[in-house]
């Protein structure tokens, strides 16, 4: 039940905080990361959302891995949730398991990334339309970078309904689906061994249907791309809210100096 929490992400609101804790931090390169600093804000993250109710001895099991990184990576490719297991929860989620934990991990936190991009780019795109109309001469140039910022918000609608989708298919399709099999098979189960081979089928599902088995890499390698242009989007969208809102200081500058 934790591993679904925390490493699978379904604690929607602590997943939320861990964004907002870690995400100036993962923007870095991986080579500026630091463990300890990553390992401060996710305990941040675990003490100011509802997963503070979780028992103590669960919340200290869940950590930061830093994945090797081979050079250029930022930090958001290289970071991983880890939860600590011993014996005898270590004969069920084995070495092997907690890799396999680890790519879905990545999968889906590159999804949560891309929703709350999104949502910053709203916020950005909320922010620049309050500001106040120029008068004068200026009137054109506002025109034309509301209609680009227009353009851009319904692009976002777009994004956003794509994502949405892939959200509600990797949590409910996958993720909900297989974990309904996987305590049924452990209900059924009759000794270790079963119950082994029970989350091993799990994890099986989980990478078949998203898109994390072999079989699966175009499908993966082409998902990445359009969640790297939804990233870019943002990015560049964030570019223009940064020039409108310098443009509009500047204008305020020129009026104080002339009054």
């Amino acid at each position: 039940w934790a591993l679904k929490k925390f490493i699978t992400l379904a604690q929607g609101d602590f997943v939320t905080c861990l964004l907002d804790a870690v995400g100036p931090e993962l923007s870095k390169s991986a080579d500026q990361l630091y463990r300890h600093d990553l390992t401060g804000k996710l305990e941040a993250a675990l003490r100011t959302s509802n997963a503070q109710y979780e028992d103590t001895d669960i919340l200290n099991r869940v950590g930061v891995r830093l994945l090797p990184a081979s050079g250029g990576e930022e930090g958001w490719e290289v970071f991983v949730l880890d939860y600590h297991v011993h014996a005898p929860v270590s004969a069920v989620v084995h070495r092997k398991a907690l890799e396999t934990y680890a790519r879905i991990f990545q999968l889906l936190f590159r999804v949560k990334r891309v929703e709350w991009a999104l949502g910053t780019s709203w916020k950005e795109h909320m922010m620049v339309g309050q500001l106040p109309r120029r008068g004068g001469g200026g009137r054109e140039d506002e025109s034309r970078m509301a209609c680009i910022l227009q353009r851009c918000n319904l692009t976002r609608r777009e994004m956003v309904h794509f994502v949405a989708n892939l959200s509600s298919f990797m949590w409910f399709e996958v993720l909900e689906a297989s974990w309904t099999q996987l305590e049924a098979d452990i209900g059924a189960a009759s000794d270790l061994d079963a119950v082994i081979a029970a989350h091993d089928a799990y994890l099986l599902r989980v990478t078949q249907t998203s898109f994390l088995s072999p079989d699966k890499a175009p499908f993966l390698t082409a998902l990445q791309d359009v969640l790297s242009s939804i990233l870019g989007f943002c990015a560049l969208h964030a570019d223009l809210c940064r020039e409108v809102l310098r443009a509009k200081e500047l204008d305020r500058a020129s009026e104080k100096a002339v009054g």
